[in-house]
């Protein structure tokens, strides 16, 4: 592709050390390789019209998606809706349009069998508003659990949102101290970061979701700045894309850091 424009849409700017975080280093990677990337911060404007490679990072922009796809570019959209996590063989993806599957699903399987392994006891699972994605997630998690421990109880409560942190806080103290789980593990971002923080508070292990290790004993990581310069990387060269980048364990898209 001779003089693409290449552009990323994120909804906030970086800080998070993680989801966000993973975006605004491709950007820098791609800046870096002399290919004078565009960004916009927040809702699409009418500068993404002109691009020839669009980057939109997350879920929330799968109506600009639709919208832009159009045959004249080449759009990636890093998440996958609920409709996609419910049936993927039956979801449609537009013409142009590739989504990333992250398959948080199968690193929180591993995760789970990371857990059973790690601690004797009851296990907590903090997951966000029960939609499919994170049901997946949740499902995931306690078929690790089994796989490692069939008897193995283990305590998946749902938050009403991504946003609801008294929700979150609620949840570690519960999870610990009347359900008396040994570790508690987390798919709910801020939320599920603030149920893990009051259950290492109480003396549980905790695994974190995207983010750095830190205070946790592990973390489920994926590699989102890879991914997305690897899926940029192949439009460049002229390569084609999936309707679905679905990432893998063994490739190291998706990890527990310890």
């Amino acid at each position: 592709m001779e003089d693409p424009r290449i552009g990323l849409v994120v909804p906030a700017n970086g800080g998070d050390a993680g989801w966000l975080d993973g975006a605004w280093k491709a950007w820098e990677a791609w800046r870096r390789a002399g290919l004078d990337p565009h960004v916009v911060v927040g809702a699409v404007d009418e500068s993404v019209d002109s691009w020839d490679i669009v980057v939109l990072h997350g879920i929330q922009y799968l109506e600009d998606a639709n919208r832009l796809a159009d045959g004249r570019r080449t759009i990636v959209l890093s998440d996958v809706p609920t409709e996609y996590a419910a049936d993927p063989a039956a979801f449609t993806t537009p013409p142009g349009v590739t989504m990333i599957d992250w398959c948080w699903w199968l690193g929180a399987e591993h995760a789970g069998r990371a857990a059973a392994q790690e601690v004797g006891g009851p296990i907590g699972f903090v997951a966000g508003p029960p939609v499919p994605t994170q049901q997946r997630a949740a499902a995931g998690f306690v078929r690790g659990v089994a796989a490692v421990d069939p008897a193995r109880r283990v305590n998946v409560l749902y938050l009403s949102s991504f946003l609801a942190m008294d929700e979150g806080l609620s949840a570690g103290k519960v999870l610990v101290e009347n359900l008396g789980c040994e570790l508690v593990a987390h798919s709910a971002d801020a939320p599920g970061s603030a149920a893990t923080a009051v259950a290492r508070d109480m003396g549980a292990a905790t695994y974190g979701f995207l983010t750095p290790v830190g205070d946790d004993t592990a973390s489920l990581r994926s590699a989102i700045t890879p991914v997305l310069c690897a899926l940029v990387s192949t439009v460049l060269e002229g390569g084609a894309l999936p309707d679905v980048y679905a990432c893998s364990w063994e490739a190291g898209e998706i990890c527990l850091e310890r």
